[in-house]
């Protein structure tokens, strides 16, 4: 769990988790919903159970719908997230740009963000932040 959060935030991941338990819920609903018509179409005349099958296949058209509307809420949390992310990082090689140096520690945790940046869909625009950084010496040089 931690690296989950580690890698998206925690506003995402709770934000990803609301979403998820919102759609248990409905489709918990759904499924209770379609057992009890079920139970009720046991003795139903044909013209009455066809009217509530065509509400079961409504009831699943509109489950299709929110969980259409659910995955572009995770997308879009996750694009949020990455763009944040982006920004915290550009963030971070100016600020060590400005220094003129980064200690060879940073460098590493630099990199090694920088990386899971890029392996989880990040653009090429701070390829070349990093660049620099990397090129930047370990330690503020002598006056």
């Amino acid at each position: 769990m931690e690296s989950l959060i580690s890698t998206y935030g925690l506003s995402t991941v709770v934000g990803i988790a609301g979403v998820l338990v919102g759609a248990f819920f409905s489709y918990r609903e759904f499924r209770k919903r379609a057992y009890d018509h079920a139970k009720e179409m046991i003795d139903l005349s044909p013209e009455t159970a066809k009217a509530e099958r065509d509400t079961i296949r409504k009831d699943v058209d509109d489950l299709k719908d929110e969980i259409v509307a659910i995955r572009g809420s995770v997308d879009s949390l996750v694009k949020s997230d990455l763009a944040n992310r982006m920004l915290k990082l550009a963030d971070k090689a100016q600020y060590y740009k400005h220094l003129g140096y980064c200690p060879i520690e940073m460098k590493g945790l630099l990199k090694s963000e920088f990386d899971r940046y890029f392996d989880e869909g990040g653009n090429h625009i701070t390829k070349d932040l990093l660049k620099e950084v990397l090129a930047l010496p370990n330690k503020k040089k002598e006056e």
